[in-house]
């Protein structure tokens, strides 16, 4: 179900991220803080794909399509965060969506697979801490769902050592 994208997966990764964050941030809330660009989210994903063809110890980006060939999920993690106090090196997570129109199990479901798949890619390149953090305006099942998987919180962030 899950599999590494290519440029053509591109449109459809964008289309979704822009749909759910216009979900998350209406035009009429009035407390809009970032302005979507697709453009900019098209040049960025892109690269990361790119990067992980070819440093695959850079970049991981995964999606998920249905058997009708629709996306259903798409995750992005990163290497290259340090805190201003430490060392060690962090993975952050860029992307975690699932598509509203699933059940909310297989949404779970789906978001669990990400958490599994980021870990395992932090292990196998010697990636000490994840940070996984949203920008959803109702965070507490996402947060919840990392503390049962032994994420740290603070604030709205989660911090997991796995290695």
């Amino acid at each position: 179900m899950w599999y590494a994208p290519t440029g053509a997966d591109v449109a459809d990764m964008v289309s979704q991220a822009q749909y759910l964050f216009e979900l998350e941030n209406p035009d009429d809330a009035g407390d809009i803080i970032f302005r979507l660009d697709p453009m900019v989210y098209s040049h960025h994903i892109t690269r990361a794909i790119v990067n992980q063809f070819y440093q695959p110890d850079l970049d991981f980006v995964r999606v998920a399509r249905d058997e009708s060939g629709q996306l259903i999920a798409q995750t992005w993690i990163g290497r290259g965060g340090t805190p201003l106090w430490s060392r060690d090196e962090m993975a952050i997570t860029h992307m975690a969506h699932t598509a509203y129109s699933l059940p909310l199990r297989t949404r779970v479901r789906l978001i669990e697979q990400m958490m599994t798949m980021w870990e395992d890619w932090c292990v196998e390149h010697s990636i000490p801490i994840i940070s996984s953090s949203t920008m959803r305006q109702q965070t507490d099942g996402f947060l919840k769902m990392h503390q049962r998987r032994g994420y740290s919180l603070r604030g709205n962030v989660a911090y997991k050592r796995v290695s």
